[in-house]
């Protein structure tokens, strides 16, 4: 359960820096206006929730035609490319490919989010819910200390290249968690 908690712990903070920064980021950094921030953010956050429906389709559709641990472990892939991707928009010149890749490694965080919420079923059992509040308890956790870690980056380095790539790296970790993620394993019970 300790890898579950951490990989979404990862994905929490990663994931807080499209929720808070970005806007500000795409405004002071890319020069976008007020206007074009907020479709740049809005295809942002429309291609993240896309790809959550394509995953949890992908989850199922392997799960059935592969097996348990292949539909489970979408994320071993898809984290570390949107961490890729994200290291990309943080070191491209251009703010065009800037929002391409940053779009990509929104919708790459959460194309695993399918099985990462269904492996908490698949361990927990008739402790699921257990299991889901823990690991959306760390996923809070890493939200609530990446709006305040990457503010401080940024006005310590003042640069914005820093911290997007301590933020890519930790979301290619939080693919890494879940390759450590057996949905075999059942959490032992004690009664």
């Amino acid at each position: 359960m300790l890898s579950i908690c951490a990989m979404y712990f990862c994905y929490g903070y990663t994931l807080y820096f499209y929720l808070t920064w970005l806007p500000t980021y795409l405004s002071r950094i890319r020069g976008f206006s007020s206007f074009a921030t907020a479709i740049v953010h809005a295809i942002v956050l429309l291609s993240s929730g896309a790809a959550c429906l394509l995953g949890g389709k992908l989850t199922d559709y392997l799960v059935k035609n592969r097996s348990l641990r292949a539909g489970r472990c979408i994320a071993v892939v898809s984290m570390p490319l949107s961490g890729l991707f994200l290291a990309l928009a943080a070191l491209s010149s251009s703010n065009t490919a800037a929002s391409v890749f940053l779009a990509l490694a929104a919708a790459m965080l959460d194309m695993g989010l399918g099985g990462m919420w269904s492996v908490c079923h698949d361990v927990g059992q008739n402790a699921a819910g257990t299991v889901t509040g823990c690991m959306n308890m760390f996923g809070n956790f890493g939200g609530t200390i990446s709006p305040v870690v990457l503010g401080y980056l940024v006005e310590w380095y003042g640069s914005w290249v820093l911290p997007m790539l301590i933020a890519s790296g930790i979301a290619a970790l939080s693919g890494v968690l879940m390759l450590a993620v057996d949905p075999s394993k059942r959490l032992s019970q004690t009664h």
